[in-house]
């Protein structure tokens, strides 16, 4: 027996100090009483010692993998309910290839002794697994062919790229915005708000482009997330800011649209291309409970990197440019701008940019204020 094997030697040792076997066995008995007692008061300790929490990373891995495994809840153990809306929260933003799955979700607890079991059920778009693999699919191809039209270029050249792709090939969904404003969309998320959307319906609204811009600028290896906030009429709006060159710059690419914006042109507007914070919040405003980037560098601002950034407004320099018949300019303040305005259209300074053929023109200010859209006919 393991007992006797164990008692044997210290009945030996005390009968070799002069113990006889009752008193040998009276100590072994207390012997084993005081182990028991200190075996006892170890399993206490340990039933007393919670049990350890799970790391956001190690949560955000969990649901990673359960929103690609498509569950409808996702189970997670020894955690806190807060930290895993807090994981979900980061698992979204930053996959955008998940369309099926949006930032709404709710979450459950239950707590049995010192370890708490969190069920996680996200907001999903409703559809069955097998609809889901086959937009997956699809939505891969597209991506595949988007990408594979530029070769490895510069951080600047991809996100222009993305950019210009997106501002011609999707269309600003008006009916649907207005439908999500009014809740219609509460359970569910409409392929408008996704990539999906954008990329292959060729349809959406704020969200569906920065996501869409989000897939293609990570799936060309660039550094990029989604911001929320709001615009100048107020209402929640999505734009992007991404990494060119180890800096960061905001790109709203809905804002760009002219059918976003209502406009008859053949420019491709580049007013929210590579802008700064301050340039930003001119128009926007960014919700705070984002951790949302400071964009100060200007290297990359569309207009500085291509020669059409004016400090102060000069006719003959605009008209050495040859703009040719449709361009944009942008000015470092509105008063500038106003200045243009003023000569080009007010003064008609504006025939000394035009073709030779050109009979008539027609002008916009963006909403910046800094930006002047210029188109003859």
């Amino acid at each position: 027996m393991r007992w006797l094997r164990r008692w044997i030697p210290a009945i030996l040792l005390l009968c070799l100090s002069g113990c006889t076997i009752r008193e040998a066995a009276t100590e072994m008995e207390g012997l084993a009483e005081s182990l028991l007692a200190t075996a006892a008061a170890q399993v206490e300790t340990e039933a007393a010692s919670p049990a350890p929490t799970q790391s956001t990373e190690e949560l955000y891995e969990q649901i990673l993998a359960g929103l690609e495994a498509y569950e409808t809840e996702i189970v997670l153990y020894n955690c806190d309910g807060e930290d895993v809306a807090a994981a979900y929260k980061q698992v979204v933003a930053e996959h955008p290839e998940l369309f099926w799955v949006s930032e709404g979700y709710r979450w459950s607890s239950v707590t049995r002794g010192e370890e708490t079991t969190v069920t996680l059920t996200p907001t999903l778009s409703g559809e069955t697994e097998e609809e889901i693999k086959e937009k997956q699919a699809t939505l891969e191809a597209v991506t595949d062919a988007i990408t594979g039209q530029l070769e490895e270029t510069t951080d600047y050249q991809k996100a222009l790229f993305i950019h210009d792709y997106l501002v011609t090939a999707v269309d600003y969904d008006q009916q649907e915005a207005a439908r999500i404003a009014s809740g219609y969309y509460q359970d569910t998320l409409p392929d408008c708000a996704t990539a999906y959307g954008a990329l292959v319906k060729g349809s959406a609204v704020c969200s569906g482009y920065a996501r869409a811009f989000q897939l293609l600028a990570q799936s060309m290896g660039l550094t990029c997330v989604c911001v929320s906030g709001q615009g100048l009429e107020g209402g929640a709006h999505e734009w992007n800011a991404v990494v060119m060159d180890g800096e960061w710059y905001y790109v709203d690419v809905t804002w760009d649209d002219p059918v976003y914006a209502g406009l008859s042109t053949s420019v491709v507007s580049h007013e929210f291309f590579g802008v700064t914070t301050a340039e930003l919040l001119l128009t926007h405003t960014i919700d705070e409970e984002q951790n949302a980037p400071d964009c100060t560098a200007v290297t990359y601002d569309y207009f500085r990197w291509n020669g059409l950034f004016f400090e102060d407004y000069d006719r003959a320099a605009l008209a050495a440019l040859e703009l040719g018949t449709a361009f944009q300019i942008k000015f470092a303040d509105s008063e500038t701008l106003n200045q243009a305005v003023q000569d080009l259209f007010s003064g008609q300074g504006v025939f000394d940019l035009a073709p030779s053929w050109a009979s008539s023109v027609q002008y916009s200010q963006g909403t910046s204020g800094l930006v002047l859209t210029v188109e003859f006919s």
